[in-house]
Parts: structure tokens; C-alpha cells; sequence
């Protein structure tokens, strides 16, 4: 499993970058994937106009269609703490999880090389962890 943290980040420190962006970035495999929203190494904690659709996902099990996902993302403004796999239908091994950690940088993990090369490909500041 590869292990890629994206650091990118603009002039004034922040991530530049967010959860939508990485979700478009994996398209359109994202879209046909079934994604379970769980905490990180910390507490899920996200905010925007509306946060209530995704936390009401967290740490439940239920999977929700990329699309779906997509949607609920649309109304936040960022992701501090939260975790998100990919599922292909009914398999019980994600194929790709997302971490947003801290706010401070996003984990990406997979076996997935066409993910691996366009995280790498797309962004600046990508570093290989494990």
C-alpha cells in the first residue's frame, strides 16, 4: 500500500487545497466508489455552511455513493480531522482512503498506481510515507 502526504500549501501557509479538490482529482473513479466517513487520529471536525449531512455519516458504516459524497463536500469550507474510504460495491478492503489531518495536509493511501500517479502528477508538495 502506498502512502503519499500532500503538503501543498499557498503563500500564506494554508492548504491549498481541499477534500472537493482531491475528490475531482481521483474522478471519475471517486464517483462510482461507495465511501464510509469516519475520525482520523483525532476527532472528525469539518466546517462550512452545512456540516451536519457528513457528520451524521461519521463513524456509522453506512456508505454513501460518490456522488452523494461530492455533494455533501460541496457545502463545507474545509476538512481539519476526518477519514474517508473508498469501497468497490460490496468489498470490505478500501481502495483508496483520504485523510485530512490537522488541516495541516492531506494522506492519501492506496494500491492504485493511476491515483498514485496523478496525486504526484497534480501536486507540488507530495512526500512518500511508510
Amino acid at each position: 500500500m502506498t502512502t503519499l502526504k500532500i503538503h501543498d500549501g499557498d503563500p500564506n501557509g494554508h492548504l491549498a487545497f481541499g477534500l472537493k479538490e482531491i475528490l475531482a482529482l481521483i474522478r471519475p473513479s471517486s464517483d462510482g466508489a461507495e465511501w464510509e466517513i469516519d475520525h482520523a487520529s483525532e476527532e472528525f471536525w469539518a466546517t462550512g455552511e452545512d456540516v451536519r449531512g457528513i457528520e451524521a455519516l461519521v463513524g456509522s458504516g453506512k456508505r454513501v455513493s460518490g456522488e452523494a459524497l461530492l455533494s455533501l463536500v460541496d457545502g463545507l469550507h474545509q476538512v481539519i480531522w476526518g477519514e474517508f474510504r473508498a469501497f468497490d460495491g460490496s468489498d470490505t478492503r478500501p481502495w483508496v482512503t483520504v485523510r485530512a489531518i490537522d488541516s495541516s495536509y492531506f494522506d492519501i493511501e492506496t494500491n492504485d498506481d493511476m491515483i498514485v500517479n496523478l496525486v504526484r502528477r497534480h501536486c507540488n508538495n507530495v512526500q512518500s510515507a511508510g
